[in-house]
C-alpha cells in the first residue's frame, strides 16, 4: 500500500504545484491515521471495493468529528471604477 500511495503523491505532484500537496498533507495523515485501524490493515486498496472504503471513511470521520465536507470559499470582485 505503501507504493501505492507513493505514486499518487508522485502522479499528484505533476498535477498540481508544491504548495497545493503541502496544503493536502493534512488530509494524506487522516487517511493514514484511518487505514492504520486493524480492521482497515490490507495490503493493497484494490483489496476492497471502492464504496466500501468512502463508507468505512466516512463513518470514521464522524466518529472521530471530522467534517464530511469543506464550506469553499467565494471570492467576489467589486468593480471600483465607475464606468
Amino acid at each position: 500500500m505503501r507504493k501505492e500511495f507513493e505514486n499518487y503523491i508522485r502522479y499528484r505532484g505533476t498535477k498540481v504545484s508544491i504548495l497545493t500537496i503541502k496544503t493536502e498533507r493534512n488530509y494524506f495523515n487522516s487517511l493514514c491515521e484511518f487505514l492504520q485501524k486493524p480492521s482497515n490493515q490490507v495490503k493493497s486498496l484494490m483489496e476492497r471495493d471502492e464504496n466500501v472504503w468512502i463508507k468505512q471513511l466516512k463513518a470514521w470521520m464522524l466518529q472521530k468529528g471530522r467534517a464530511l465536507t469543506k464550506a469553499k470559499k467565494e471570492y467576489i470582485r467589486m468593480n471600483l471604477w465607475k464606468k
